[in-house]
């Protein structure tokens, strides 16, 4: 919530006003899913997404902290009306560094930290519905947020790819990613001007995102991973509340060369405010590849989200837990979805099978596969044969234990697959033959229907990342036929 960033106008360069989210053109949007499910963008979260909802209105979340930090202080407002005047955090520390004979600037940062501990164990400040949307798009790895706040920590600690590495900034002290985007396997979250604590290590006056912007552009103060990520990849700035030369300073940081040249990719900025010509200028000489969208925030975030679940369904709900007894010894595959990535295995490979499931889960791609092997008569035969059908993608994890020449019903999968795979691309087939052990290749007779096909093998006991990116198209391919047929 960066009230040290004034909201001064963004331009206007889609729609004409502050528009519905749901009128920006297809083309927009299946440009943004297609880079979202390919890995390539990284959200940028601001104080435009977050609100609390006090005697009966919504108010920002920055001004909701402002009156109360003002009453610790002993900082007055004059009202101009019947309601209280709209006052950022900015303001009332300016004001009481100007009014107190000897102020110490470090109770502006604890008492924030006092008001924040206070009012969430009174259960005031929850993530809001549109902060919770955005943060369940798990092919989104890294969460840049400009708002000192662990409110997006809270939302991300409910994700099924595990508790959230939280990294900060300030300009004395910061870590940066420990691993490049793609081999993480948990989300991230970076607070770019500081996270919420006792101490002035995070932006709340002017003066602060000021001197945080400064250390940022010094070389040796700038953690060079996560800015070699941010360089290379589409950014998704939701409600940050840059001022004009905010923004500039911003989206220089994030390209590897002057704006001027660089071409290679499009960053976005979704903000409520209309046009500053002088801002809307400058990006058309110089910075052609910045596109801002005049909207609200939380309602495009919500957009957002909608529309990647009518694109991959609810990527929170229908999934089953493996451990519980609930889901054992079911006849039926409930918490399959169409599009899902179905995987076929020999039962004795089923603690590799799910362990490549949960590296695909936590990739963003849904998977599915069997969880006891108790499969009964026709009824479940039936069932297979559908799934496989409506899945997106079929992968055969082959290992010795597929080569035998008992009767097992991994061949009926099999069966049903290589009946799919006829009616699939040769550019995109429909099977997906992955060796997981040493002891299985391509040249074995049991394996002759697939010998023409593309094998892959596991590395280190995973999927390689060229395999994970192979997955992703496929099954991006998948429903992008779909949207052609309907």
């Amino acid at each position: 919530m960066v009230a040290a960033i004034s909201l001064s106008p963004i331009p206007q360069l889609v729609g004409n006003g502050v528009g519905d989210p749901a009128a920006l053109p297809d083309v927009l949007w299946d440009k943004l899913l297609d880079l979202i499910e390919e890995g390539r963008v990284i959200p940028v979260i601001g104080e435009g997404l977050l609100s609390v909802t006090t005697e009966g209105r919504d108010v920002p979340l920055t001004q909701f902290l402002a009156t109360r930090l003002a009453d610790r202080l002993g900082v007055t407002f004059t009202k101009t009306g019947a309601e209280d005047p709209l006052i950022t955090l900015n303001e009332v520390a300016g004001r009481y560094l100007a009014q107190s004979n000897r102020p110490d600037i470090g109770d502006i940062y604890s008492g924030l930290k006092a008001i924040w501990s206070k009012q969430q164990a009174a259960g005031l400040v929850k993530a809001p519905k549109a902060l919770t949307d955005l943060a369940n798009i798990r092919h989104f790895k890294l969460f840049v947020t400009t708002t000192f706040d662990p409110l997006l920590e809270d939302v991300l600690k409910e994700r099924a790819d595990g508790p959230p590495l939280v990294l900060s900034y300030s300009p004395g002290n910061f870590k940066d990613l420990p691993n490049d985007l793609d081999d993480l396997r948990s989300p991230v979250i970076f607070h770019l001007l500081g996270r919420l604590s006792s101490v002035q290590e995070y932006a709340v006056t002017e003066e602060d995102a000021l001197e945080f912007f400064h250390a940022l552009q010094v070389q040796v103060r700038d953690p060079g991973r996560f800015f070699s990520e941010m360089r290379r990849r589409y950014l998704l700035v939701i409600g940050c509340g840059f001022s004009d030369w905010l923004v500039r300073f911003f989206l220089r940081l994030a390209k590897p060369e002057r704006l001027s040249r660089s071409r290679t990719k499009t960053d976005y900025i979704i903000e409520h405010h209309s046009t500053n010509g002088t801002l809307v200028t400058f990006l058309d000489s110089f910075s052609a590849g910045t596109k801002v969208l005049a909207t609200e925030p939380a309602a495009f975030a919500t957009a957002l989200a909608t529309k990647w679940a009518e694109r991959h369904g609810s990527e929170a709900s229908e999934r089953t837990d493996e451990s519980t007894p609930s889901s054992r010894g079911t006849l039926s595959t409930r918490g399959f979805k169409r599009g899902s990535v179905f995987l076929s295995y020999a039962s004795e490979d089923h603690e590799k099978a799910r362990h490549i499931r949960g590296q695909l889960d936590r990739e963003g791609i849904d998977a599915w596969f069997d969880q006891d092997e108790l499969r009964v008569g026709q009824r479940w035969a039936r069932e297979i044969e559908s799934a496989i059908q409506e899945s997106a993608l079929l992968i055969l994890l082959l290992s010795q234990h597929c080569v035998t020449t008992e009767r097992r019903y991994f061949r009926t999968e099999w069966t049903f697959g290589l009946t799919e795979n006829t009616k699939a691309s040769f550019a995109h087939p429909f099977i997906l033959p992955i060796s997981i052990d040493t002891h299985v290749s391509a040249e074995h007779p049991e394996f002759g229907p697939f010998q023409n096909l593309q094998w892959e093998r596991l590395v280190d006991g995973l999927l390689s990342p060229s395999v994970i990116d192979r997955i992703k198209r496929d099954v991006r391919e998948y429903h992008r036929s779909r949207r052609g047929r309907g």
